[in-house]
């Protein structure tokens, strides 16, 4: 055999090489380990004696020329290694890694909770100056959250809120058209409809006043009309829109004065009760009552040959009668109180009208006013009296008889066709 380090010739049955001092049971050894297919062959190694050089089984040398002395140590051959186990995948890169993004993750939690709580306290703190109606630092601190929670709207609604209370500011001084104007831009943002609406009524207030001022009242009046009653806001206009009505009723009332219609303009008058000299108006509008007689003759029927005397109850009442014929009114007579008169008349057929009372007088036209009772005498059954020619009559007023024994009643009549 062959020594596997030296490759000198040796015998079969020895252990070591004499010429290199290799151990030849190492070398058998790793001949039948690299028999085995299962295991990976190792290069052998061996122990080199002090002062020699290394020699490799791969690169077999030239005998060492210093020969193996009786003191060299042999070299004890050396195992072949295990194959070595395959490496296993490392998770700790992994992990590490994982760690890592849940630290950042953690960071982004951490600065957003803190983001966060600074904006819900600024959040909070705009919310306080809007209920204390600081609007302008409140619309600024919503705006400067931009888009957290709903900062966005109470910005908006600020900026309404700003507006509104220019709005009222300008309603405050009077400036009602401007306010108004306000308001209507709004819409339906708190009362700004009903306010633009009470700006709208003060406007027309303010006009109502000045031409009330300006004694046109019938202008003023129509203004005054449209308003609400309210006290509060239109603290003069329930007072002046009725002095505005009493005026109008005043001089309407001196309009029939002046016309002589005195009974209406008493009425009207009377009707104003204290209002300026109404009192004083409607004691003027009463007439002396006329003196006793006739007070009217019909031009178309002259005196004939008929004496008539009247004669009133002792009442102490004023009597007015009017004597006609047919539909013409022949004739008009006074009776003072207690005073009788006598008047002449044709042969003829009459109808007689009392008119009585102790109010005052208006005038032929409207005698008593309402004050009065106003009848028409009956003779028996008949309404009508006929005198004869030549003969002399006297008619007892409310006596229930005339001359003869003739009872003279009468029946109501109405003052308009008197």
């Amino acid at each position: 055999m062959f020594c596997p380090s030296c490759g000198s010739q040796i015998d079969d049955d020895l252990k070591f090489c004499p010429s290199c001092g290799f151990m030849l049971s190492t070398a058998e050894t790793a001949a039948e380990t690299a028999e085995t297919p299962s295991e990976q062959a190792v290069p052998e190694t061996r122990s080199v004696p002090v002062g020699e050089p290394e020699i490799t089984a791969d690169a077999p040398t030239e005998p060492a020329a210093t020969p193996m002395g009786p003191t060299a140590v042999p070299v004890e051959p050396v195992a072949a290694a295990p194959p070595a186990p395959k490496p296993k995948k490392s998770r700790k890169g992994l992990i590490i890694a994982l760690a890592a993004v849940a630290v950042v993750i953690a960071g982004v939690l951490i600065t957003r909770a803190v983001i966060n709580n600074m904006h819900q306290k600024d959040y909070d703190a705009a919310r306080k100056l809007l209920v204390a109606e600081k609007y302008e630092d409140a619309k600024k601190g919503f705006e400067e959250l931009g888009g957290f929670k709903d900062s966005k709207e109470q910005a908006e609604y600020c900026d309404q809120c700003i507006d509104y209370k220019e709005a009222e500011d300008l309603m405050a001084d009077g400036k009602y058209d401007e306010a108004e104007k306000a308001f209507n831009k709004l819409k339906n943002f708190k009362q700004s409809e009903s306010k633009s609406v009470l700006c709208s009524q003060l406007s027309q207030y303010e006009d109502a006043e000045k031409l009330f001022s300006e004694k046109k009242y019938a202008e003023a009046k129509a203004i005054y009309d449209k308003l609400p009653s309210d006290a509060e806001n239109f603290p003069e206009a329930s007072a002046h829109k009725q002095y505005c009505i009493n005026k109008a009723s005043y001089n309407a009332a001196m309009e029939k004065l002046k016309a002589k219609k005195y009974y209406e303009a008493y009425k009207a008058f009377n009707a104003l009760g204290n209002f300026e000299d109404s009192k004083q108006r409607a004691q003027s509008c009463t007439q002396p009552f006329p003196a006793t007689g006739q007070t009217y003759r019909n031009p178309k029927h002259a005196a004939g040959g008929v004496s008539l005397t009247i004669v009133p109850p002792s009442n102490g009442q004023y009597n007015y009668l009017k004597i006609y014929t047919g539909s013409d009114l022949v004739s008009c007579v006074a009776l003072g109180k207690n005073q009788r008169a006598t008047v002449s008349l044709a042969a003829g057929s009459y109808t007689i009208k009392d008119a009585y009372s102790n109010g005052p007088w208006f005038g032929g036209t409207d005698m008593f006013g309402d004050s009065g009772t106003y009848v028409k005498l009956t003779n028996g059954s008949s309404d009508t009296f006929t005198l004869n020619a030549n003969m002399i009559y006297t008619l007892t007023l409310r006596s229930g008889t005339a001359g003869g024994g003739t009872s003279v009643g009468s029946k109501g009549e109405n003052r308009g066709s008197f």
